[in-house]
């Protein structure tokens, strides 16, 4: 009897042990190959909390045949958005049925600066198809074409250094009069976003300054509150529009760099070239 009852104290030791170790251990906590953080995060503005912890997975057959049917109609930015918001398992704690469904989680998807939906992308290519990249150019110089390879681990990540917010102050260097006289100069230009780069593409690939000129409608705002429409974008100097532009340059300037040098095998000048990293091939 007395054998038998420390059996059971020690198995109920033991059973207590093992459970203190499992409650002490949060699935929160537990790391995945497929976690990572964006370069600049995902800025809940209700809460005024930075999030930049994400988790993806792998891509699937189901996933391929949805991309392709967007990858149809030419529409690459939406190609984009589409993968994101197919392989993306969570942002922080939140996740499509966290936030209410597929359309909640869609604007949250487009709401992710540039940078950092070019960043996941390239994680979800890495762990799904392969992390090498083929890329075509045409030297400059002789007009040779070329197709090279890049491995995505060789591509560079620049830290974020900008506002938590993602915005920056401007004030144009001469500003825009209105039809009052009143002059309008300082206000909030903020980072290009997912649904941004949807809408803009298309617009810049038929026209590249009518493209710049919607993305800047989109990205400043007068902190007077006076509208920044695509008739001020025209009608503003050139050296105000130049300085919005390279405003959004600076800003952007974090993340996956794409720019690579690109060696011609026919005359043998080298160039700086850039990679498209969206390659589900």
């Amino acid at each position: 009897m007395n054998e038998a009852k420390e059996f059971n104290e020690a198995v109920e030791e033991k059973t207590d042990g093992v459970k203190e170790v499992l409650d002490s251990i949060d699935d929160n906590n537990v790391e995945s190959d497929l976690e990572y953080e964006f370069p600049a995060g995902y800025y809940d503005k209700e809460n005024g909390k930075l999030i930049k912890d994400f988790e993806i997975r792998e891509m699937t057959g189901a996933d391929e045949e949805a991309l392709a049917g967007v990858a149809k109609k030419n529409k690459g930015a939406k190609i984009i958005n589409k993968a994101l918001e197919r392989c993306l398992v969570r942002i922080g704690n939140m996740t499509e049925k966290s936030v209410g469904g597929i359309d909640a989680w869609r604007k949250i998807i487009q709401s992710l600066c540039v940078p950092d939906q070019d960043f996941a992308i390239a994680q979800i290519q890495k762990v799904s198809v392969e992390d090498e990249i083929e890329s075509s150019h045409v030297c400059p110089e002789c007009g040779q074409k070329i197709k090279t390879f890049f491995k995505l681990d060789e591509l560079e990540v620049e830290p974020y250094r900008g506002e938590t917010e993602q915005v920056e102050l401007f004030e144009l260097p001469r500003g825009y009069k209105d039809k009052k006289g009143v002059l309008h100069k300082s206000g909030v230009i903020r980072l290009p976003n997912g649904l941004d780069r949807e809408i803009v593409l298309p617009v810049a690939k038929t026209n590249l300054s009518k493209g710049t000129t919607l993305m800047l409608t989109r990205l400043c705002t007068f902190d007077d509150g006076y509208p920044m429409t695509e008739s001020v974008l025209r009608e503003i100097s050139l050296k105000d529009r130049r300085y919005l532009e390279n405003l959004n340059k600076e800003m952007l300037s974090f993340g996956i760099d794409l720019s690579v040098d690109v060696e011609c095998n026919n005359c043998g000048s080298v160039f700086k070239g850039s990679i498209n990293s969206l390659s589900f091939q």
